[in-house]
């Protein structure tokens, strides 16, 4: 299973990830982390299973993570349901009204996270954050 992690400060949410790997998928993911909008090939992007993003991407990213949903969007709608926005942001919500973006397929975790949050959003459980 492939999942893809836009996410600048990825250390922080790390062990997360490979406890998540290690426990509960025997190391079978296969993580591409991406610092940046630009990094990934986004005409690739609905190869993953799992597309997490950080709404608060480096500045050195072309897109924010808003931008960047909006942009995934806009090439396949039906990719909301694999998108997991990882943020500290506990107004996120009323974030996405504001930009029209919010979906109740789109999925939140709220920073800091757990192997077990992850590893229930990889798996399209409820995410308990």
């Amino acid at each position: 299973m492939k999942i893809a992690v836009f996410e600048n400060e990825y250390e922080s949410v790390r062990g997360a990830f490979e406890a998540s790997n290690l426990l509960d998928f025997s190391n079978n993911l296969k993580i591409d982390v991406y610092p940046s909008s630009q990094s990934a090939q986004l005409n690739e992007i609905s190869d993953y299973s799992v597309i997490f993003i950080d709404i608060d991407l480096s500045a050195k990213s072309q897109l924010d993570g808003f931008a960047l949903i909006q942009k995934i969007l806009s090439l396949n709608d039906t990719l909301k349901s694999k998108i997991v926005i990882l943020t500290g942001n506990n107004r996120i919500e009323e974030i996405l009204k504001e930009r029209g973006i919010y979906s109740s397929q789109i999925r939140i975790i709220i920073k800091p996270t757990n192997y077990l949050t992850i590893s229930n959003a990889i798996n399209g459980k409820s995410i308990d954050s």
